[in-house]
């Protein structure tokens, strides 16, 4: 019995192990392709970041939101341009759709304080205050908690005192066309043009129309150059810098380094074998626990044949069918016991009517 008993346990071991390795071959066979795609895509990676070498620069806006700056996102809009918002906490109420808009985009939004107020003239519970008023009503407008943001102090002015009271890093800039002094568009443009490198932080100012047209001209120019304009927070990133609160920051490094950007999701589609890649997933098999739950249910109904078939034995049900035919054979021998039974009463009324007579 015991040797019976090992077949079918053996099979089952065996089936139930081919189930399981089966994807795993098809896993590592896509995993192979997807491998040689990968290496086809970075080296086309290096071909675009050989031909866009202009480096990255952060481009920043102060003191708005006002009436240009939904022109400005409509033409960052267009060219996929991410910037920095330097906002003013008391500008935010008046200008609330825009600041959503801005964030919705993919924008930064950052703090410039809730009145404009030169911090160098407050302590430190006057700096604390500026700050976390402008965080709170830009957090609101945008529909998300963002406290901890950076700041730009009014006119990049700052002390020791400052640095100790405004628990973010100090963001201040290396380019300045001075667009709020002259307000003419090919200054604006060109003074950037001219002072743009790898690693640059460009003021502007979102409140006068020759801003937004000489930052949105400088910006074709630029990209056409190589440039990638990234937020504050991605160009530091990207140098591999880690910002810390009270540090001035005037510029990222001109080194040309640039990590790369960040991974993007993969899309999920409700297609079968399709990640949002274009490459086909299909043949990475799950394990088939349907079919493996289906061999169960089959074990379990079909109990009586499987006995049979592996360990010789007759099912209960069978066993009962062959009780019922060896009766019915016995029904078939009655009629003999009838007749002897029969002819016992003739010998009987034999001998009655001989004592009659």
């Amino acid at each position: 019995m015991k040797k019976k008993i090992i077949l079918p346990i053996l099979i089952f071991v065996l089936l139930s192990l081919a189930f399981a390795v089966s994807p795993l071959f098809a896993t590592t066979g896509n995993n192979d392709g997807d491998t040689a795609d990968t290496t086809t895509d970075t080296a086309s990676g290096d071909d675009a970041a050989a031909e866009k070498s202009g480096g990255l620069v952060a481009l920043t806006f102060d003191d708005g939101p006002g009436n240009c700056t939904n022109e400005l996102l409509d033409e960052l809009k267009k060219r996929d341009v991410k910037v920095t918002f330097f906002i003013v906490g008391s500008r935010v109420e008046e200008y609330a759709d825009i600041i959503k808009r801005e964030y919705e985009e993919g924008h930064e939004l950052a703090c410039h304080t809730w009145s404009h107020a030169k911090l160098t003239t407050l302590d430190a519970a006057g700096i604390e205050s500026e700050i976390s008023q402008a965080e709170t009503a830009i957090s609101a407008a945008a529909g998300a908690d963002l406290s901890k943001m950076l700041l730009r102090p009014p006119g990049g002015s700052y002390n020791d005192t400052v640095k100790s009271s405004v628990g973010a890093p100090l963001i201040l800039w290396s380019v300045d066309p001075k667009d709020w002094k002259y307000r003419d568009t090919e200054t604006v443009k060109n003074t950037i043009l001219d002072k743009t490198v790898d690693g640059s932080i460009i003021l502007v100012h979102d409140l006068y129309p020759t801003s937004i047209q000489g930052a949105v001209a400088a910006i074709d120019e630029l990209q056409a150059k190589g440039f990638t304009f990234v937020t504050v927070s991605e160009l530091f990133r990207r140098k591999g810098i880690a910002l810390t609160d009270g540090e001035v920051y005037l510029e990222a490094p001109n080194d040309g380094v640039d990590l790369g950007p960040l991974p993007e999701e993969e899309e999920e589609t409700g297609e079968v074998g399709e990640n949002g890649d274009g490459k086909n997933h299909g043949d990475q098999a799950l394990f088939p626990w349907g079919l493996l739950i289906f061999c169960v249910i089959v074990l379990l109904v079909d109990a009586g044949g499987l006995l049979r078939l592996f360990w010789g034995c007759k099912p209960q049900w069978k066993e009962k069918n062959n009780e019922k035919n060896n009766s019915n054979g016995d029904a078939d021998h009655h009629p003999a016991v009838n007749g002897d039974l029969a002819a016992e009463r003739g010998r009987n009324n034999g001998d009655k009517d001989n004592d009659r007579q």
